[in-house]
């Protein structure tokens, strides 16, 4: 049963320490420590952990679900972004079977409306598994043009339209997270032009609303919850202070068809949300002091009534998004980055921290965790990795980590 008004947790505070960054080849210059970060932790409980392909460059994707005929865990994502511009026009699906065996591999080639730029290649930032067992994914074939693109199992493009279209717009759009909703619809968010945008729309574009909300600042939305009949959407707002830049959460609630019911904000970033049980929902989020930044989970209820806080311990949160999930017994995993590692915590239904684990890669780094998603009893994480040829050139990778609920 979840406490009313349980006071803030306070566990160990650590001052951010500094990651000097110089473009992609940054990472050669840290090692990579693979061992349990606090005394008397538990082992990680590991389903089972894979590594897709390999690429020149950063990879990226998102884990989609299962199959819905033989829960086959799909994977969308993007191999290789080598400079040759016919190698990077598409992005591809992998299949593994339920002990993480990488089964078929599926590539999926995206028409262009203009030339593309060598180097660039499409991303893929969101996707879902129709009621028809299609696919459909928010990609981004050409920079800074999210399209809506519905697939079948075989690769075949069934379906492709700009959001821009779809809103009638010729402003800027970023699309960041998608949902399934109901009556086989799609929740969408991200931002337009500064603004922080929701919309809602079907397999084939049809777009039944939209709404963007007005944060007195840049604002966007990274993450979306449908909790009973109520949308919960979080993400950042950025303001200026004496020609000083900060940042907020931001977070609305709003009915089925976009309609605001509350608003709050408060210092932090990079959200992400969870079931919480109920119309409980967890958010995690990372708290950006002067000299510091920590990662903290809290939990709420609807209209944003706090039930508890509580700080992660480690080392403060370093760069990329952070990831929440709500686990069978009413507790919750965490994964974020500290050392260049992706590292879980396991916190309590009261809010104490159980547990810290990194996740082993041999020699490799990763610097954010994409997505998760429920597949069967576990929860997969989606990570991309970077590790060092015998050259001592990056070498990319898509790391997948399957944990128990």
């Amino acid at each position: 049963m979840l406490p009313v008004n349980r006071k803030y947790r306070t566990h160990i505070n650590y001052r951010l320490r500094s990651i000097r960054v110089i473009g992609w080849a940054s990472v050669l210059c840290f090692s990579f420590l693979l061992k349990d970060v606090a005394a008397g932790t538990n082992s990680l409980p590991v389903i089972w952990k894979t590594e897709l392909q390999k690429g020149d460059y950063d990879l990226n994707g998102v884990v989609l679900g299962k199959d819905r005929i033989d829960e086959r865990l799909l994977v969308a994502g993007v191999r290789s972004a080598h400079a040759d511009p016919k190698s990077s026009q598409g992005f591809y699906l992998w299949a593994l079977d339920q002990n993480g065996k990488l089964i078929r591999e599926t590539k999926i080639n995206l028409p262009l409306h203009g030339e593309r730029v060598p180097g660039l290649y499409p991303y893929v930032v969101g996707g879902s598994v129709c009621q028809d067992g299609s696919l459909l994914l928010i990609a981004e074939p050409e920079e800074e043009k999210p399209a809506l693109v519905k697939v079948s199992m075989d690769g075949e493009i069934l379906f492709m339209r700009s959001i821009q279209e779809i809103l009638a717009t010729d402003r800027e759009v970023t699309i960041r997270k998608m949902i399934p909703s109901t009556d086989g619809r799609f929740i969408l968010v991200g931002e337009e032009s500064g603004h922080a945008l929701a919309m809602e729309v079907d397999t084939v574009g049809k777009l039944y609303w939209r709404r963007i909300f007005d944060t007195n600042g840049w604002g966007t939305f990274r993450d979306v919850l449908l909790v009973a009949d109520t949308l919960i959407f979080a993400g950042e707002v950025t303001k200026r202070n004496e020609s000083r830049p900060f940042v907020n959460v931001l977070l609305v609630q709003c009915d089925r068809t976009g309609g605001l019911q509350s608003q709050t904000n408060f210092p932090g970033c990079n959200t992400s949300l969870c079931e919480g049980g109920g119309k409980y929902f967890g958010l995690v989020y990372a708290r950006n002091n002067p000299s510091e930044q920590d990662l903290r989970l809290r939990i709420m209820g609807m209209n944003f009534l706090e039930v508890w806080e509580t700080q992660i311990p480690g080392q403060a949160f370093g760069t990329g998004e952070c990831q929440v999930a709500h686990t069978t017994d009413g507790g919750y995993l965490v994964a974020g980055i500290q050392s260049l590692q992706l590292t879980i915590w396991s916190v309590d239904a009261d809010g104490g921290v159980r547990w810290t684990e990194s996740a082993r890669a041999d020699d490799k780094r990763t610097w954010r965790v994409n997505a998760f998603t429920p597949y069967r009893e576990g929860i997969v994480f989606f990570y991309p990795l970077v590790g060092l040829t015998k050259e001592r050139t990056p070498k990319y990778s898509i790391g997948l980590l399957n944990l128990k609920r």
